[in-house]
């Protein structure tokens, strides 16, 4: 028989442990994270619990210092450490009562549950969309497979980490929803890769003139990552070897790489460099690039149906534009109310949306370009939005608020307050978990 059967056998059946295990899990990812725990803590305590505290506990409960505690640990942590007992011990007998005060979700139909957020000052939060809570902060524990010697070290490492790059603010980030590891990149010149439990495991360096990053794209799959620079140069890294460069590529333009779009398979990218629009070929023998045309201002979002080869990208120059990637022509120009900051498109792009400086996004139906929906809310500059995902998109604006909208209702499903009001233009991403992982 298995440990846990052991373990449970004179208290509770193994259903009822991991139906009370599951109550406390409420990110449903199979884990107990610092935040749940405190939460669960706090409720048992009736009272606040200091980051020490929590830390010392953690300590006890989580053997494998994954910086979380899993159903394993959690059985052995309710039974007081012992394989065997005779009645439920008093932690467990608080804990189903605490359990019972948790309030159920009674709805229960939404498609997208979880979000990330990775903010300027280097925060990187995951939220529960639907209920509207942080659910955790990566960085909030040591590195796996390392303990400090005190809780004093912990709660140092915890201020470390919330900052993951030297200087410079947070630009762009990508996230690996299956394995919860993310990039991001900042201005310091660097792309660090995160894994779950909150530890750098690799850095990627810009190196002089190449500037910082601006825009990233990652296929988790192929382990290879592009990202765009200030330096209005196009880089690859493989995942696997940071010192590894598979390819660069200098664009025309100035102002910096600002956003891109990567079909993996057949090897292109398209970007905004400045106010260029340029598809760059690094399949060919020699790396070519081709400038499709140019707004009068900064291309800052880019939107890509890679099976119809066609691009659509938006400008502060207040217009959207299409682009035949074939014929590397411009197919058509459409006039936007307000200088746009990002857009995202369903796939196939029969629609797109914009977010601009005034806060407002617009629905787009691709074949007549009328606008057919207006999403108000933000009350300030929208600053990025995740990609569409069963009807469902996450924005983030300059008024830190995190919002996540019903795009065929046109309304929107929950806001979220990220903390204070975020600086500047850009150095906020954000990324909704698909329903299908």
């Amino acid at each position: 028989r298995g440990k846990l059967e052991v373990f449970a056998e004179t208290m509770s059946t193994l259903p009822e442990l991991q139906a009370l295990f599951n109550k406390f899990d409420s990110d449903g990812n199979g884990k107990i994270s610092v935040t749940e725990l405190t939460r669960l803590m706090e409720m048992l305590a009736k009272g606040t619990l200091s980051p020490a505290e929590i830390g010392s506990l953690l300590r006890k409960i989580d053997k494998n210092n994954d910086g979380q505690v899993d159903f394993m640990e959690f059985v052995q942590w309710i039974q007081g450490g012992r394989s065997r007992l005779k009645k439920k011990t008093t932690l467990a007998k608080n804990m189903e009562v605490a359990a019972e005060e948790i309030p159920v979700d009674e709805d229960t139909s939404w498609p997208v549950q979880l979000g990330m957020t990775v903010d300027i000052k280097g925060s990187i939060k995951r939220w529960n969309l639907q209920t509207g809570e942080e659910v955790s902060l990566m960085g909030s524990r040591t590195p796996a497979g390392f303990r400090f010697t005190s809780v004093q070290s912990d709660i140092e490492h915890e201020n470390l980490v919330k900052k993951p790059h030297k200087e410079g603010s947070l630009c762009c980030a990508a996230v690996n929803w299956s394995s919860g590891a993310c990039i991001t990149g900042a201005g310091d010149n660097t792309l660090k890769l995160w894994s779950q439990d909150g530890s750098v495991d690799r850095t990627f360096v810009c190196k002089g003139t190449e500037g910082a990053p601006l825009c990233v794209q990652v296929s988790w799959q192929k382990m290879l990552m592009i990202c765009g620079t200030t330096g209005c140069l196009l880089k690859m890294f493989q995942l696997d070897d940071a010192a590894a460069t598979s390819a660069s590529q200098r664009c025309e333009g100035s102002d910096g790489v600002n956003c891109l779009d990567v079909e993996w398979d057949k090897r292109r990218v398209v970007c905004g460099s400045g106010n260029n629009v340029v598809l760059w070929d690094y399949a060919a023998s020699k790396t070519s690039t081709k400038t499709l045309g140019a707004h009068t201002d900064t291309v800052t979002a880019l939107c890509v149906d890679w099976q119809q080869d066609v691009a659509i990208s938006g400008s502060l120059d207040r217009t959207f534009c299409y682009w035949d990637l074939k014929t590397c022509t411009k197919l058509r120009s459409v006039n936007h109310a307000g200088a746009i900051r990002c857009m995202a498109g369903a796939s196939p792009y029969d629609s797109v949306i914009t977010g601009d400086s005034e806060g407002v996004l617009r629905v787009w139906d691709s074949k007549s370009c009328v606008c057919v929906k207006k999403l108000t809310g933000h009350k300030d500059a929208v600053l990025s939005m995740s990609k569409v995902e069963s009807g469902y998109m996450a924005s983030v604006g300059r008024d830190a608020t995190l919002r996540l909208w019903d795009l065929s209702e046109g309304v929107e499903k929950n806001m979220m307050q990220l903390g204070e009001v975020i600086e500047g233009n850009w150095g906020i991403a954000v990324s909704i978990k698909p329903p299908d992982i």
